[in-house]
């Protein structure tokens, strides 16, 4: 009988931790496509989180796709309306996007 694999959102807490290790781990590397790839895996997986959406937002934005990114922004506000790494790269975008007086907000 094969294992059952439960999403990483309803794994133990020591499952979504080591993931938040990991993607830390990646990002003191310096490796931001391995930050990004493992934040994109915990969103598939159903978690919401602020860091793990704004990963995944710079990602989308370094790769042309702003709108894409703003999307994922708009979400980690949601969940992080005073969250000063959202709040910054949420200006950027917006910058990028043209939308300079939404930015300086």
């Amino acid at each position: 009988m094969e294992p059952v694999i439960e999403p990483l959102a309803y794994a133990p807490a020591r499952d979504r931790d080591q993931l938040m290790r990991d993607i830390e781990a990646a990002i003191g590397a310096q490796n931001m496509p391995r930050a990004a790839k493992l934040a994109r895996a915990g969103l598939d997986a159903g978690l919401e989180h602020p860091g793990l959406l704004t990963l995944v937002a710079h990602e989308s934005q370094a790769e042309g796709r702003s709108e894409e990114a703003l999307a994922y922004l708009d979400r980690a506000r949601a969940l992080a309306p005073n969250e000063i790494n959202v709040l910054n790269a949420t200006g950027f975008c917006l910058a990028a996007l043209g939308r300079d007086e939404e930015a300086m907000e």
